[in-house]
Order: structure tokens, then sequence, then C-alpha cells
């Protein structure tokens, strides 16, 4: 066996972070010469993530082949820079289905199915699957949960029973937090202590400890953990919370876990490249960057997860524009009409989110009018495109409909600017998803930005706005300035004379990494410093 399996663990809380951990590994080993994939498998029974709401679990992410996955896969792609698959995710609801589909297909043969050995057999298939269909020298898998839940238990086991068929090339990081009391302020070791105590009860010892906490913690806390895991001091590497969470990888690599790791694998260490991610950082701890303050205008802002990729993409993108963003998060569901220009009377710049459904759609459509009205830049995306657009047709013709929320029986269907998508790729519900080709007009703001006539992004939509009947509404100014390659999907709109209303129909937030700033968003940070 080839590949090297390094599972991330968590442990005591959830939401310590053990996806940026994981993430930054990924990118360390990376740049010391080796390949690396990563994966997520999580306990939780869902088996579609594109069904579970965004206020509960943030950002669903979309792979370029389509796949629905959970926003840790954001963080992999972003930091590592690979693009990832739909092998990169799986919950237990979807090995259970497939458990389900082999028993269907008579693969059993009557077999009674049980969770071991038949379930954590298909969890160690998707993870040797890793080396048979991608051969990287390091897969990083997170498993979802803390340790002690008891969905996460047959993960647990299945890893464990992992280590002891390779032994040699599987390693364990064990992320854990340290709370503080507030009383004497010391960090308390005992909750990590049962962690790695129920951790090794599954027959998991942990190769690596990964301490969170918001301060630096003292060696004693240290050396205390030590002796009860059974793991050198070397080994047990203190994470205090950062304000940038791309100092990260930088801090790892000064307590040399990467040739901790390649010691364990004797494996050779090769030099390691950090100046291109060392000078983002720099630009992103610059104090003295333009302040810009953005609205952030969606239906999900009570949880700012649910947009993380827009939010990660905009900060990378500032760090180049030498911009600091002050994000104004405004809630349409609870936005008032009357709101509407006291709200967004003082920003520079206005991002319209991607949503769905009838809920908050008036008020986004409402935010467009006043951006278009108020020469304030703004960008939108997916269901922000679409209300840009919509509000522009309803501003020639006011009967404009669009058949997502209007009664689908109206005769006057010449006035719907919106129709169903007929191109799926998943069965689970219909949804035109993952990468498209998008065919971009000469001549336009669009060409302007990517020089390009032909470029590719990620998509997830169920309607969309069709070309031939948006055209009567169109002119030298506001116009449709790309479609898709059979000419049957507006996939950008513009207004050429405003400093900058564009929206796009697919997520370019998807195709950030932190030394790859998106041209879309730059040029958008551009137009609201220019506007200041």
């Amino acid at each position: 066996m080839k590949t090297r399996y390094i599972f991330v663990t968590g442990g005591v809380i959830s939401g310590i972070g053990k996806g940026v951990c994981a993430a930054s590994v990924g990118y360390l080993l990376k740049s010391h010469g080796y390949s690396v994939f990563s994966m997520k498998l999580d306990p939780y029974l869902n088996v579609t993530p594109g069904l579970l709401s965004p206020i509960e679990h943030g950002e669903v992410y979309v792979t370029q082949d389509g796949a629905e996955t959970d926003l840790d896969l954001g963080y992999y792609e972003r930091f590592i820079g690979t693009n990832l698959t739909y092998e990169s995710s799986y919950t237990s609801g979807k090995l259970y289905k497939k458990l389900a589909e082999k028993e269907q297909n008579g693969e059993y043969n009557g077999k009674t199915l049980q969770v071991v050995p038949h379930f954590t057999n298909e969890i160690q298939n998707v993870i040797l699957n890793i080396e048979k269909n991608y051969h990287p020298d390091f897969a990083i898998i997170e498993i979802g949960g803390t340790v002690g839940d008891l969905e996460s238990n047959p993960f647990f086991y299945a890893i464990a029973q992992l280590s002891y068929m390779y032994p040699k090339n599987v390693y364990f990081i064990h992320v854990s937090y340290l709370p503080q009391l507030e009383t004497t302020l010391d960090y308390k070791t005992k909750p990590t202590q049962h962690s790695i105590t129920v951790l090794r009860s599954l027959g998991i010892n942990p190769n690596m400890i990964f301490l969170r906490s918001h301060k630096k913690i003292d060696k004693e806390s240290i050396e205390k953990i030590s002796k009860i895991s059974f793991v050198q001091t070397k080994n047990i590497v203190n994470i205090p919370d950062f304000k940038i969470i791309y100092q990260i990888p930088l801090y790892l690599q000064t307590k040399n876990i990467v040739k901790n790791i390649c010691t364990h694998f004797n494996l050779k260490t090769n030099n390691a490249n950090l100046s291109k991610w060392e000078d983002f950082v720099n630009k992103l701890k610059d104090k003295n960057r333009i302040e810009i303050n953005l609205a952030m205008c969606g239906k999900y802002t009570a949880f700012e997860d649910a947009y993380k990729s827009i939010k990660e993409a905009l900060v990378i993108a500032s760090a180049y524009e030498n911009v600091k963003i002050n994000f104004k998060w405004i809630d349409l569901i609870s936005l008032k009409q009357s709101e509407i220009k006291e709200t967004l009377n003082k920003v520079d710049g206005i991002i319209l989110l991607p949503g769905k459904g009838i809920e908050g759609w008036d008020n986004e459509v409402s935010c467009a009018k006043y951006a278009r009205e108020s020469n304030i830049p703004t960008l939108g995306i997916c269901w922000g495109f679409q209300a840009m657009a919509y509000e522009f047709a309803k501003s020639i013709n006011k009967n404009v409909k669009t058949i997502e929320f209007d009664a689908l029986t109206d005769k006057n269907k010449d006035d719907f600017i919106n129709e169903k998508v007929k191109t799926y790729n998943e069965i689970d519900y219909p949804v035109r998803i993952g990468n498209r080709k998008i065919i971009i007009n000469k001549n336009t703001k669009a060409y302007e930005i990517y020089n390009k006539l032909v470029i590719e992004e990620r998509h997830k939509h169920r309607f969309c706005i069709k070309p031939e009947l948006f055209k009567k509404y169109e002119n030298d100014d506001a116009k449709i300035s790309a479609t898709n390659e059979n000419k049957n999907i507006c996939e950008i709109f513009e207004i050429t004379s405003h400093p900058f209303y564009i929206g796009v129909q697919y997520h370019p937030e998807y195709n950030v990494k932190p030394i790859q700033p998106e041209k879309l968003f730059t040029n958008f940070l551009i137009a609201c410093k220019n506007g200041k």
C-alpha cells in the first residue's frame, strides 16, 4: 500500500476547528512535495447534504463533479488547492443507502446485515478506494462529530481496524479543546484526558494531539496530557485562537509537524516554499488597508457559516486589493421594506446572496432595485442574480412574473422570465449542479473581467432565466452578457453604465484559493474602493 492515511478526530466539543486543522496539515504536506486527497466522514443519517438547513448546518459546499458536501471540504480545497470529488464526502445515510442497494441487488445472498462487519466494511471500502482511484501519497480523513458520540462509534471502529490491518500506513491526529475557568484562568486538561481515554477504549492511540485553546497554554498542561495519552510532548501541539485562520499552517510549520509525520512513516522531509502563503497572510495582517462596508443581503444570515465560501472569497480578494472589509449581515426575512434605504445607504458595496424559496424574495428584489438606482457596486450570486435580472425586467414591465414564485397557470407565459431547469445529474431531486461551461459575449464587462470567451464554473440551481424571454427587456446598457453552451440559460446579467452591477447564476466562490483570488470578487472590491 502506497497511500498513508491520516485520520483526524475531535474531542470534548464540536466546532473546534478540525476541518481547518486537517486542511492545514494537508497544505503543509503538499508544500513539502507530497500529493494529498481529503475526505470527510459524517455520522449523521442524511443522504443528501443539499437538503440540510443552512441555518442549522451551514453552507453546502459543491464540488466540480456536482457533489453536495459539508462545508469543511471548502477548507480542504482552499488550503490544499486540490479539487475534490463525490468520493470526498460520505455520511452514514449515504453508506447505509449503499448497503440497502447491495442487499436489493442480492449481493449479500440473504445474510443478516449488521453494523459490524457490514457497515464498518463499507466505511473501510470508501477509505481504501482513495488509493485505488486517486493514488495520493497522503489521504487526510476527518471524522465528523466528537469522540463519545454514539453515532460515531462505527467510524472509530472501522478506522481502528484499519490501523490494525495496515499499521505502517495509518496515523491519528486528535483535536481536543482545553476550557479555561474564568475565576482562576486555569486551563483544564481533564476533558481532554477523558476524550483520549474514550478514544483508546475504541482501539485508537493518537500519534499527535492538537490542543485548541483561546490563548497559549503552559508546558505543565502539555506534560500532563503527554503522561495520560502516552504521546511525546513534541507531538502535542497547542493551537490558540488566531484572528486569521490562514496563519495556522505557518504556525504548524514552526512546530515541525510534517517532520514528525514523515519520521513516523520513514519518509524524507523535503524543503517547502511557503513564501506565497506568507505574503498572503502578511497582506491580511496589514493594518493600513482601506476599510469598506459591505452589506451581505441574504435569508440565512443568522448563521454566517451559511455563506462561508462567499465570505472567505471576499476576505481573500480583500488581501490583494489592500482592503479591509466590515461585513454587515442583513437578514432579508426580518427586514422591513421601509428599512431598506436606511440599511443600505451607508454601505460601499452590496452582495445579494444565494437562497431559495419565496421567503425574503421581495426584499432581495427591493435591495437590487435600491442598489441599481443608487449606483452602489453590487454583486448578485444565483438567487441574487435572478433578483437583479427580474427587478430590471419589472422596471420595464411591472407585470413581469417568475415561474418559481407566481402561479404556473398564468396564461401570459411570455412575461415569465424564469423556467424550471430540465438538466439534472442527481436522481434524488432536480437540480443543475456542478461544473458547466459559460460562453461570454465580447464588448461586455464580464469579458473585461475574465478576458476569456469561455470559462467553467460550478452551479447549483433549479430555476433559470431563459435568454429568449429576457431579450425584450435588454438594451445596450443592461444585458445578458453570458449564457450556457446551449444558449438556453442566462449566466451573467450586467448594467454597463453602473459602477458595478453584475449578477451571476453560477457560484464563483467555490473556485477561490488563498494564492489565487477570483477575478469577479477582486473587480467588485475595486469598484467598492473607488466609490468611497
